[in-house]
Parts: structure tokens; sequence; C-alpha cells
């Protein structure tokens, strides 16, 4: 049986409000997924590739697309294939 290994990841950013600002701070477990929805542009997700998952909120898993960037996507639309 192969060893999975979960990484820790933080995610900082920063809110401004006013004239205050708030430090927000996620802690994430990553893990691989299969994208299995329908591509809408070559630029976002493409059917069938694997991405990063960075976490999982409100029913949507955040993933780095293709433009390198995190953003939160239906889990409906993907598989799990490492955790």
């Amino acid at each position: 049986m192969e060893n999975h290994v979960r990484k820790h990841v933080e995610l900082h950013w920063y809110e401004a409000s006013g004239e205050r600002v708030y430090m927000k701070v996620k802690r994430y477990f990553d893990m691989k997924v299969r994208y299995i929805g329908e591509s809408s542009s070559p630029l976002e997700l493409i059917t069938n590739n694997v991405y990063e998952c960075l976490g999982k909120e409100q029913e949507r898993y955040r993933i780095i697309d293709e433009t390198g960037e995190d953003y939160l996507y239906p889990a409906e639309e993907f598989e799990v294939i490492d955790q």
C-alpha cells in the first residue's frame, strides 16, 4: 500500500475595511483531484486534468487552476484521486 503524505498549507490574505486591516488565515491539507466536469475555458479547468486542491469550503473545492491561481469550484465536478 502506497504511503500518502499530507502537506500543511497556510494561506494568508488581507482585507481592508475603512481604516482597519484584517488578516485571515486558513489551514488546508492538499490533495489531488481530477476534473470531470465540462471544460468551459482552457484558461480555467480542462476535463480529465489533475489539479491540486487546497481545501473544501461550503461544498466547493479550492483548486489551483490553469491560471496558477486558486479559486472555488463545485465539488461535484471533481473526483478525489489522492488524499
